[in-house]
């Protein structure tokens, strides 16, 4: 046996051991694209009295974007509203609705693992100063479902939420639990548990929730002394933080971003459009949403790898007084899976299998949980500090990763209903060390 034929082995039997102690689940199930149902389809239908008579009309809502049936007929037309960034980017967050004012019209919020927002000004946008957070009604309860009523028939709506069978409710309307005061039953729905029933057909081309993957910072006088350059082979468009559109750039045409160090954290966009200057955050994403294979190349000569699919995002951040501005990278988390720099994937297929399902039960532990760099906006950086991360080049260079990744599309390791937090190595050379060693 050769010695690289012995690392791979060795490899082999650690992961193994790890995933098989806890178990496969298929996160393809959370986030199939057809045939879901409930709270947790791809586009979830919610209700509610929106124009404040008594009868409940539907809406719809993904990734921030609401549509609301203003008129109750069932259509879309030119008296229905649509919200556009009321939780977007909370993946995984649930819609839902209730009159949280009391005033007798339903308003959005989304729940979001024991985090509530509600939008109690009923404007379809959130506004820090007159929305409302509840922090940790549910946390902790990973499949927990958020339920709204009037528990206490005030004509005020409150938050609750289910778990197979255990049902949780504010009763006084403060978003926290508190013994003594709030409700709990337990055993309504229980040994009921899976709320969202899944056909056995799945979507080969769904590629999962979004991951936003920290590449590399720019302190503030390198980005006023130098600018970011970015282009695509395809036209893209450029959005503030809000997620207003500010501009469409032609295929083939760079974008340079500098930094004004001023009090707004203003970022000086030029040469692809007339001069605009942003606060805080701009975001360049593709023309056509449906375009799955959009690719991004950042100009930057002294940087190994320069090209990522998905969105690429400027952002501003201060870290206890660390202020940097960060190239970030969103995209679905089976096409960050492909551009693994753990490994080549020139090894066996079965070692590919088990280091992408590693990599992505990593992956998707961190959209879950990870609050690390929170301020910075994101939730894994690029280095082995997380995990190695290339782009695009490395997934055209070493095909065989996505190969191995496709082949286990959605897998992860699960323990005890919750997601297994996995550690791994992509190499090693069969020896452990004691920490002296080290």
């Amino acid at each position: 046996m050769s010695i690289l034929q012995k690392h791979y082995k060795q490899i082999f039997i650690y992961i193994s051991i790890i995933i098989t102690t806890a178990l496969l689940f298929d996160i393809s199930t959370i986030f199939a694209s057809t045939a879901n149902i409930g709270y947790c389809s791809t586009a979830p239908g919610v209700t509610g009295a929106w124009d404040g008579n008594e009868d409940s009309k539907f809406g719809i809502y993904q990734d921030g974007q609401w549509f609301l049936d203003m008129n109750g007929d069932g259509s879309w037309d030119s008296s229905d509203t649509t919200y556009e960034n009321f939780g977007k980017g909370r993946t995984d967050a649930q819609a839902v609705a209730g009159d949280w004012d009391g005033d007798g019209t339903d308003e959005i919020g989304v729940y979001d693992k024991g985090m509530w927002f509600l939008d109690m000004d009923g404007n379809g946008s959130w506004d820090s100063n007159d929305d409302a957070t509840y922090e940790n009604f549910g946390v902790g309860r990973v499949n927990a479902q958020g339920v709204t009523g009037d528990w206490d028939g005030d004509g005020t709506t409150e938050v609750g939420i289910h778990q197979d069978g255990q049902w949780f409710l504010d009763m006084n309307s403060n978003g926290a639990w508190d013994n003594g005061v709030d409700t709990t039953y337990e055993n309504f729905g229980v040994g009921r548990a899976k709320p969202c029933p899944i056909k056995e057909k799945k979507s080969p081309t769904h590629l999962g929730p979004n991951i936003t993957i920290g590449l590399y910072a720019y302190t503030e006088d390198e980005l006023k002394d130098n600018s970011f350059r970015i282009k695509s082979e395809k036209s893209f468009i450029i959005k503030n933080k809000a997620g207003a559109k500010i501009a469409t750039i032609p295929a083939n045409t760079t974008t340079k971003v500098k930094y004004l160090d001023d009090s707004n954290h203003t970022l000086h966009i030029y040469d692809s459009i007339p001069e605009t200057f942003v606060s805080d955050e701009i975001v360049f994403e593709l023309e056509d949403p449906t375009d799955t294979e959009m690719v991004f190349e950042i100009v930057r000569p002294e940087i190994r790898f320069s090209q990522y699919r998905g969105k690429i995002k400027l952002r501003y951040s201060n870290n206890n007084s660390v202020k940097r501005i960060w190239v970030i990278n969103e995209l679905p988390l089976e096409q960050y899976i492909w551009s693994m720099g753990e490994i080549t994937g020139t090894g066996p297929m079965e070692y590919n299998k088990l280091m992408t399902t590693a990599y992505r039960t990593y992956g998707y532990w961190k959209i879950l949980y990870s609050t690390k760099y929170a301020t910075e906006g994101f939730k894994v950086n690029a280095t082995p500090g997380n995990q190695l991360y290339h782009g695009y080049e490395w997934e055209q260079s070493y095909p065989r990763i996505r190969e191995g990744a496709e082949s286990t599309r959605g897998k992860i390791a699960e323990y005890d209903n919750d997601v297994a937090l996995t550690p791994y190595s992509s190499w090693t050379d069969g020896h452990t060390r004691s920490f002296e060693e080290h």
